[in-house]
């Protein structure tokens, strides 16, 4: 009878130990882990032509407001006081523009003359995109994204559209004059831009606002 008690306890202990070695947890290997990643969010065909038009918008109105304002410059004191009022009031009222339009509103370039327009590496990224359509004799459009923080962003080029324009941008020594050229390079010491002719990319807009 003791025999066979023993029997029954080991059997019972070696079922006991088998089943605790079982319910042990199971190892996972990290590396073999499923990954869950998150796509990036994007635009509807909707989205894109609605903030289209709107980035058209409010880049067409602020052309408008500064081209006034440079034209009165001008008008008053020639290339000397348009480029006085482009040192001294066109970031200030890009800054307005953007308060009365609730975006931000900026003007880059890939040949500077304000180095506060510095582009980012998406903006420079599309500035090539514009110089290799020219260069491909294709048409240059408006682009809308969204940035990592979920906002809107316009980028539209900007070209030399009148004659104007190259009295501060042109060529040294045909629309732009020798005296008017020092000017501009006492007030921007590092400036690029000049050098166009008319109906070249002179750079773009970039103007972001909430979806």
């Amino acid at each position: 009878m003791k025999y066979l008690l023993s029997l029954i306890a080991l059997a019972a202990t070696f079922l006991l130990f088998s089943c605790s070695n079982d319910a042990k947890p199971k190892v996972v290997n990290q590396e073999q882990a499923p990954v869950t990643t998150v796509k990036p969010a994007s635009l509807t065909e909707a989205e894109v032509v609605k903030f289209t038009e709107k980035g058209k918008s409010i880049a067409k109105a602020s052309f408008m407001t500064l081209a006034g304002n440079m034209k009165k410059a001008m008008k008053a004191g020639g290339p000397p006081n348009a480029i006085k009022f482009c040192s001294m009031k066109a970031m200030a009222l890009t800054d307005s523009l953007s308060k009365a339009h609730h975006a931000t509103i900026r003007r880059t370039s890939d040949k500077l003359r304000n180095p506060a327009n510095q582009p980012s590496a998406l903006e420079a990224k599309q500035l090539e995109a514009y110089a290799n359509a020219i260069n491909n004799k294709q048409p240059l459009k408006p682009q809308v994204s969204l940035d990592k923080d979920n906002k809107v962003l316009f980028m539209a080029p900007i070209t030399i559209a009148k004659p104007v324009c190259l009295k501060c941008h042109g060529i040294v020594g045909e629309s732009v004059a020798k005296e008017h050229l020092a000017i501009i390079q006492k007030q921007y010491p590092t400036d690029k831009a000049i050098g166009y002719k008319e109906g070249e990319l002179r750079g773009m807009w970039s103007i972001k606002f909430d979806r």
